[in-house]
C-alpha cells in the first residue's frame, strides 16, 4: 500500500516535494504500514456518464467521480492515445 502512495504523491505532487514526504513519512514510520485503500475502478461508461451528465465539465464529471480533474485528464488522454493506435492499426488492415 506504501508503494501505491507514493505512486500517487509523485503523480500529484512536484518531484522534490513529494520525495521530501516520502522520505519524512518512512523515517517518522518506521516500518509501520499505511493501508490506504486503491482507487475506485472506474469503467469507461461511468465516466461518459459523469461528463454527460456535468455537461461535459471535467472539473463537475471529476467531482463525481470521486477524482482530482488532473487525474480525470490523465485518463481521457490515455483512452484518446490508446483509440487512436486503434484505429492506425485498422488503417493499415485495410491498406493491405
Amino acid at each position: 500500500m506504501f508503494q501505491h502512495f507514493t505512486k500517487i504523491l509523485r503523480e500529484e505532487v512536484p518531484g522534490e516535494i513529494a520525495e521530501t514526504v516520502i522520505r519524512r513519512i518512512t523515517a517518522e514510520l518506521a516500518g509501520a504500514k499505511i493501508a490506504i485503500p486503491p482507487p475506485p475502478r472506474l469503467t469507461d461508461h461511468d465516466i461518459l456518464e459523469a461528463l454527460r451528465d456535468c455537461g461535459w465539465h471535467i472539473a463537475e464529471a471529476a467531482k463525481r467521480l470521486e477524482l482530482h480533474p488532473s487525474a480525470l485528464y490523465r485518463r481521457l488522454e490515455n483512452q484518446q492515445r490508446h483509440l487512436t493506435r486503434q484505429a492506425q492499426r485498422a488503417r493499415q488492415m485495410l491498406a493491405r
